[in-house]
Formats: C-alpha cells, structure tokens, sequence
C-alpha cells in the first residue's frame, strides 16, 4: 500500500483547480541518479565461492520494484532516486563485506498484473528486493520464493510476514497515533486533551492507527468520543465530519492521505468546525497546501493561501528535519548535494528510498558476517539484524523473531506544517523524538 496519493483528484474531491507537477510516464530518467537497471556501483569485490540467487562472487544484485510509470511516477523516481543516493555513498557505511553492488529496477506501475511481473524478473536475479512500491501485489510470490523484501509502508502487519522487513527508519503508524496522542496529552501548550476523536482509512493502515489511538485511550487516557471511518472509494467526508463534530471531539487524530485530509479541511470549514487535528506522516503532503491554495507547487502566494487554510494541525512524522545537524541527515545533505539533487525532489519520497536501501544494507550486512548470502540465510539475517542507528538521535532499530520484534521502530516526533522556503521537507519540528511502548 503506498500512501502519498497525488493531490490531482482535489478537482473533483474539493472543487479547486489544481496542476501539480507529475514525471511523464515515459520521460527519459534524469541524468545520473535515475540510472538504467544494469547501472553498477563498483565497490571492491571478495571472493566468497558461492553462487547464489542474485550473487556471485563479486557482486550483489539489490532489486527495486519501483512505480516509474502510473499516478505515483513523480514520488516513485523520487524513492528510485533515494536507493541510488544510498549506493552511491556507501563507501562511508563501510560496503558490503567487500562486494560490488548492482541494482536492478524494474517498473510495477503500482499495478497488480505489471508489478507481478516486475517481481518475477527480480526474483530470478536480486538477491534482495530492497524497496518495494507495491508490496501487497507482490509479498505472496516473495513469501514462497523465501525472498525478502522491505516494505512501502510501515503498517506493522507486515510484521506478521516474516520475510517482510519494515523500514527500519519509519515508526509504524499505531506508533505515530500515540507518539500524537504523548505529545497533546503530556506536552502541547495549551494541552490539546479534550475529547477526541479519530477519522482513519477503512484498510490495514487505518487499522494499524485505530490500534495505537486505542493504546493511548489505556495508557494515556485519551477521551474518546468519535471512531470515524472512509472508505477509498468515497469522494467526501462530510457525513464523517459532521458526525465528529456532533460527539464534541475537539481533537481529531486523522489517518488517511493528503487528498483526504484536503477533503476534510473543506469539508470542516463548510460545517464551521474547528478541532485540533493530530495526522500521521502518510496523512500530508507539502503539495497539499498548494492546492488549497488554489495553485501549482512553485507558486508562493497560493502556498502562503493554503496555509492560512489548515486548522491548528500537526504532524507525527519519524524523519528528521532536513536542516538537523544530526549525523544521519548530514549524510544525506551530503549525498543529496553529490547526487545534484533539484530543490523540488528533496522530498520524504527520496529520503523514503534512501532509508529503505540502508535497511536492506544492514539486512545484507548481517548476512555477510554470517557466511550466508542464499535467501534462506539472507531471510535468517532479518530476523538476526540488531542495532541498527541511522544517526538521527533514536534509540536503535532492528528485528527479532516475533512480530513484535519485526516492528522496528516506534519512535517520531510532533511537527507543524510551515512554508517549503523555511523548510525543505515542509514541517517544523514541535517536540524532540518520543517513543511509544
């Protein structure tokens, strides 16, 4: 399930007129970073004399089922562009064990039958599938090939699935509900501790909040007087909204995506309501601000209209502020700025792929100091995979045998939306990292 739906829909959904910029389905890649899938980063290669299913004995092939082509082709280089960020600097991480590294693309479109056939040319020649856009239409097929994969969503079911890995760097969304909840109860001032209530996708994500909004009405206390669900297939929320607004919730813990959370601002403006709203990190989109704004991404004006827009709303996020002068995301500036990465694809969508790559790195790492490099040892290496730091200030991720191991992280932090000129993810931190139980 991948969750940053683009806002092109709001035309209908909300009655705004609205461009925002989409990649061309067939554009040639941009230079250097979106390279072929036969592109190499040359490391230096050891000899471990076994041949194994995308490994020899001086390469690694790492797949990625990418979404090149399609509604997500925008955001889905961007994740592509991430891996290759991620490879491309990973002298400074220490390689691989000594082995060259390859990586072989493939497109899923985030269609069912393509992204089926995309996994069925990486099965047959990575070794690990290391983002995974699209992971549903693919994790059966992986299941029985033994092969892992990580993740495009960090919903903990996939925790269930044992050879599913979760990007290590991401809180889970059940996470992210209490991290917000933590923040509102505990520290915000004026506390947001009112009643509540919470609106979520009708779907394993919105299932994934509704239990860590659940977790915060016995740990914490959360007064709960609203459960509202959506469907995908509905076009608006005014029925959800209203029925919020009618059971006094004056805080509103949102799971959805930025085109729901457009709805839900119109809707609730329409209605004269006014809560706090809590939205996990799959819930906004800097692009949204633009189009309530009335404007295409670029436009300043319509992006300081599309703020003066939102409610008193906050997002619960797990990645740092771009700017941070944590060692992790100074890695990343600095692999952005060797990458020439343009100021409008430094979004959550390369840092998304970057993150993911480092995830199968560590993952690939673990297998490596074990000898073991076929995919059952690869799979033995998940689970055995600990201690893994990103150098962003939390307490390290890694896996385990349960599925409550395989849930990696459960640590974010409270944001408010603020202009890209500020900052160039979009959002200001409100509170430093907080972790959930």
């Amino acid at each position: 399930m991948w969750l940053i739906t683009p806002l092109v829909t709001l035309l209908a959904a909300i009655g705004v007129t609205i461009a925002l910029p989409l990649a061309d389905p067939i554009a040639e890649p941009a230079p250097g970073l979106l390279a072929p899938a036969e592109t190499t980063v040359s490391l230096s290669a050891a000899d471990d004399g076994a041949l194994r299913p995308g490994v020899t004995a001086e390469t690694i092939t790492v797949g990625v089922l990418g979404a090149l082509t399609g509604d997500e082709a925008a955001i889905g280089r961007n994740v592509v562009d991430g891996h290759y960020l991620f490879w491309e600097s990973m002298e400074r991480y220490g390689g691989v064990g000594g082995y060259e590294i390859e990586i072989l693309v493939r497109d899923g479109g985030l269609d069912p039958s393509q992204a089926v056939g995309a996994y069925e040319m990486l099965s047959s020649g990575a070794a690990i599938v290391s983002s995974s856009i699209g992971t549903a239409m693919i994790a059966e097929d992986a299941l029985a090939d033994g092969m892992v994969v990580v993740a495009d969503s960090p919903v903990s079911a996939w925790a269930d699935i044992p050879n599913i890995a979760i990007n290590a760097a991401q809180a889970s969304f059940a996470a992210e509900m209490w991290v917000g909840a933590s923040w509102a109860l505990e520290q915000a001032t004026p506390r947001r501790d009112g009643p509540a209530g919470i609106l979520y996708q009708d779907d394993e994500y919105g299932e994934d909040c509704l239990s860590g909004y659940r977790a915060a009405i016995t740990d914490l206390g959360l007064v709960s007087v609203a459960l509202q669900s959506y469907d995908n297939s509905s076009d608006y929320l005014h029925e959800q909204v209203a029925a919020l607004s009618e059971a006094g919730a004056e805080v509103v813990y949102l799971c959805a995506d930025p085109l729901r959370l457009g709805q839900f601002i119109v809707a609730a403006e329409a209605a004269g309501y006014s809560p706090t709203v809590i939205a996990t990190s799959g819930s906004y989109s800097p692009h949204l601000v633009f189009a309530l704004g009335a404007g295409e991404y670029g436009d300043w004006e319509a992006e300081s209209a599309g703020l003066a827009l939102l409610p008193d709303l906050y997002v619960v996020s797990p990645v740092p502020a771009y700017e941070s002068d944590l060692p992790g995301m100074a890695e990343f500036r600095r692999a952005v700025e060797d990458g020439d990465i343009a100021a409008n694809e430094i979004d959550f969508g390369l840092w998304f792929g970057y993150t993911q790559a480092a995830t199968a790195h560590a993952i690939l790492s673990t297998a490596v100091t074990a000898g073991d490099l076929s995919r059952a040892g690869i799979a033995a290496a998940f689970v055995d995979t600990t201690g893994v730091d990103f150098g962003c200030g939390k307490p390290p991720s890694g896996y385990g045998e349960t599925s409550a191991e395989r849930v990696p992280s459960t640590t974010a932090a409270v944001f408010r939306p603020v202009s890209l000129s500020e900052r160039v993810f979009g959002l200001e931190p409100v509170t430093e990292w907080i972790t959930a139980p």
